[in-house]
């Protein structure tokens, strides 16, 4: 594959929001992850900070909401971007954000694995060997069926 810098962007706002777009939906659409597919989508907003700049992007088209992993769709994405672009690291540089990354995903174990080779498909397993557990304990408190 040819390197194309232009397959991932990556536009830092002033406020130090990130905004990070894989320029190729083939590269999702190519995982064949279940319930969803990936469009190209171009957009020029009429109002807000993008007002009148023409944007492209991927857009994120569920077609199953029983069988999408919405949380899966991330690492997913940061994996294709970085081969697409092995420059790419989006936690280059936010050292300082590192901890709550690590809440979210509940330690620091899928950061540091992940960052070693950004190879998502290697971690699964660890990322899904409480799921089961945490389910049976947590249905309990779902407000909803």
């Amino acid at each position: 594959m040819k390197h194309d810098k232009n397959l991932v962007l990556v536009k830092i706002e002033n406020n130090g929001i990130a905004f990070i777009t894989l320029n190729r939906p083939k590269a999702m659409n190519a995982l064949n992850l279940k319930g969803v597919i990936f469009r190209p989508i171009y957009i020029k907003p009429y109002y807000m900070a993008k007002k009148g700049e023409a944007l492209q992007g991927v857009q994120i088209h569920l077609t199953d909401l029983s069988s999408v992993n919405l949380t899966e769709i991330q690492f997913w994405f940061l994996q294709e971007a970085h081969k697409l672009d092995p420059s790419f690291n989006p936690f280059k540089g936010k050292e300082n954000r590192y901890q709550m990354f690590d809440k979210v995903v509940g330690s620091d174990v899928l950061r540091t694995k992940f960052l070693k080779d950004f190879d998502f498909a290697a971690l699964q397993d660890y990322w899904y060997h409480d799921a089961v557990t945490f389910q049976q304990k947590s249905s309990s408190y779902y407000l909803y069926k």
